[in-house]
């Protein structure tokens, strides 16, 4: 199954029709219809009656709403305390990207108590992580020495990770390494101006636009790493 545009580079296929903002359903020849959000394929509707549900990593208030608005009634995706689960108007279960309904429902209570307990854990260590910035009289800025990942950031890729592979910032976390680049990129995919970026890093520690640093780091780093923000 391709949760990714490979084959037309975020270009609607020719076969697809616009059924929403940046919103497209098409049949890809093994599958009945196919709704794919910007470049991700959300759901795959399947000849057997079953639906895979994927985010692609991007956790975000529109994936939901897309879902939600194109499954059965029945099915609900919402979030509590920063984790999405999934509802058959029975019982609820843990999302997880690649997920299948309904046979997802049949899933041991010890894999949704493993999928809760890894998204908790995470989140622990985001904020943990984020926390650091409290110990920072200045801001660090972006230089040579920074990771190489993030300095070559690129907005349209998540986490400024251009293999598309967000394991340097695990590596962050565990090593409780912040540099400037990674505040760079956080503000930058909140949608701060390189002028702003530079404001906010100067900014005084407890001071509003410190705040807001912290805030669009954690928000920047639970979305690169999968999380709801």
């Amino acid at each position: 199954m391709t949760t990714k545009s490979e084959a037309f580079n975020g270009e609607a296929p020719q076969s697809s029709r616009k059924i929403n903002n940046n919103t497209f359903s098409y049949n890809d020849g093994s599958s009945q219809k196919v709704i794919r959000l910007h470049n991700t394929d959300i759901m795959h509707f399947q000849d057997n009656g079953s639906i895979v549900l994927d985010s692609g990593g991007w956790r975000t208030v529109t994936t939901k709403a897309r879902m939600n608005e194109y499954l059965p009634s029945y099915y609900q995706v919402y979030q509590k305390n920063y984790i999405w689960y999934v509802s058959d108007g029975l019982s609820s279960i843990p999302f997880y990207d690649g997920m299948t309904l309904p046979s997802a429902f049949k899933q041991s209570s010890k894999k949704s108590d493993r999928i809760i307990k890894k998204e908790k854990d995470l989140t622990k260590k985001i904020n943990k992580y984020v926390a650091l910035l409290d110990d920072f009289e200045e801001l660090p800025v972006p230089n040579g020495g920074d990771c190489w990942y993030c300095l070559f950031f690129d907005s349209d890729i998540k986490g400024g990770n251009k293999s598309k592979n967000p394991s340097h910032l695990i590596e962050h976390l565990k090593d409780g390494y912040i540099m400037g680049a990674i505040l760079v990129n956080a503000l930058r995919s909140t949608g701060y101006s390189d002028d702003g970026i530079g404001y906010h890093l100067h900014s005084e520690p407890d001071s509003w636009s410190r705040k807001l640093v912290k805030r669009s780091l954690k928000r920047f780093l639970r979305l690169s790493l999968g999380l709801a923000k």
